[in-house]
């Protein structure tokens, strides 16, 4: 769902890379779901990217529950900007 909220709010890897201060490399491997699952650092880089879209971009993340898959949107509050 990452690579979804770097579309929808129009950032490029580069840029995410910057602003969570890791590499390109590290970008794309949790883009890709690559690396072990169970790796704390990968969790903790995947919740500070997740906070950054929330706290910065207002991206909503919506989770697989029944039958609706996952996704993003940005929040109400940011689409009326």
């Amino acid at each position: 769902m990452i690579r979804a909220a770097r579309g929808l709010v129009g950032l490029e890897t580069s840029e995410l890379a910057q602003a969570m201060d890791v590499t390109r490399k590290t970008i794309f491997s949790i883009e890709r779901d690559q690396g072990r699952l169970d790796d704390p650092r990968r969790t903790r880089t995947l919740t500070n990217i997740r906070n950054y879209f929330v706290e910065e971009h207002g991206v909503v993340f919506l989770f697989e529950e029944g039958k609706l898959g996952e996704g993003v949107r940005l929040s109400r509050s940011e689409k009326t900007k």
